[in-house]
């Protein structure tokens, strides 16, 4: 048995809990949990966060309205975009990570659903993807947020928690008394690993309290999967982007868009619309309370761009060309009624 692993001194969905801890602190990571389990002397903890879902899709085409039950899930989504090669090892990133273009699928599930699964991480999801070869098109890997229950007792298992979106960590008496050296030693060791483990919760909004920002080892993002750092030189980009828009009750995708594209001609006119490109995973940004700002563009009509402003240089390259052929009307007006003059 491995007696450098804190996770001896527990049994994973060997028992049941009861009688919860009320007030309990927001954890961030498994190891956390299991830190303040022993260090309260608490019998058992309920965790949510190993029960991420990925779903492989056979179509590229994103209609299907999302599960509530994953709204406030971490979801990245991905359409394959190379042939599939051979890997023989997914643990080597590098063969099947090129292989997919990530997009924004806001909220919606594709269609013709291959399958899906619990996995560890999003590697695991892609590689799943890749092994299916062509009959996988497109997924959506879901990261479950982190969340535990702390409880006061241990009793036997009455149900089956296989299906169930948590595991129930116990603790194992056994392990606690014949390992009593090795605990502290290990909850230092964990302790110390929190500090420095902490990639994807909120941390604070921005200035105007609109936007959310994680923080990501110390580095803040607007991307809970931290891929991309939040420069604060760039807030200027913000300004193409709509007022926050309530999509709390709306389920289908076309009234979520018409109402981002209402978001964008109230905030900049009528001839902006919702910015709706999939490939750009920016172009929808969280707000609080569930609301979201959308990024806004000028409409196209007719392969013709109206403009909010009128070009002056346009406008005056415009004026010169009718000034010239005024002159060349008048001009040919005048050369034909002195050619009649002469004639007579």
């Amino acid at each position: 048995m491995e007696t450098d692993n804190i996770l001896i001194f527990f049994d994973k969905n060997k028992y049941d809990v009861n009688n919860k801890i009320k007030n309990n602190k927001i954890v961030l990571n498994k190891e956390e949990c299991l830190y303040e389990a022993i260090n309260n002397n608490y019998e058992g903890f309920k965790y949510e966060g190993d029960h991420n879902q990925c779903y492989l899709f056979n179509s590229d085409k994103f209609d299907n309205n999302m599960n509530n039950d994953f709204k406030h899930w971490n979801r990245n989504t991905y359409i394959k975009n190379k042939a599939t090669i051979d890997i023989e090892n997914m643990e080597d990133t590098n063969k099947y990570s090129s292989h997919f273009t990530q997009i924004n699928n806001n909220g919606y599930f594709a269609d013709n659903l291959i399958n899906k699964s619990i996995v560890q991480n999003e590697d695991e999801c892609l590689f799943k993807c890749i092994k299916e070869k062509d009959n996988c098109k497109s997924l959506i890997y879901l990261d479950q947020p982190k969340k535990c229950d702390f409880f006061k007792k241990k009793i036997m298992k009455k149900n089956n928690n296989s299906n169930k979106d948590y595991d129930i960590y116990t603790i194992n008496n056994n392990n606690i008394n014949k390992y009593s050296d090795k605990i502290q030693y290990l909850l230092n060791e964990n302790k110390n690993k929190i500090n420095l483990s902490n990639n994807s919760y909120i941390e604070h909004s921005n200035e105007n309290n609109e936007i959310y920002l994680y923080n990501c080892n110390g580095l803040m993002s607007t991307d809970p999967f931290c891929k991309k750092e939040f420069n604060e030189n760039e807030k200027k980009k913000l300004i193409n982007y709509s007022d926050c828009v309530d999509i709390n009750n709306i389920n289908n995708k076309y009234y979520e868009e018409k109402l981002f594209n209402n978001a964008c001609k109230n905030k900049y006119g009528n001839e902006y619309v919702y910015d709706n490109d999939i490939s750009n995973i920016e172009n929808i940004i969280n707000c609080e309370n569930g609301s979201k700002k959308v990024k806004c563009k000028i409409q196209f009509i007719n392969n013709n761009l109206i403009e909010k402003f009128n070009n002056l240089e346009d406008i005056e390259k415009n004026n010169r060309i009718i000034l010239l052929l005024l002159f060349f009307i008048l001009f040919l007006i005048i050369i034909y009624k002195l050619f009649n003059i002469n004639l007579k």
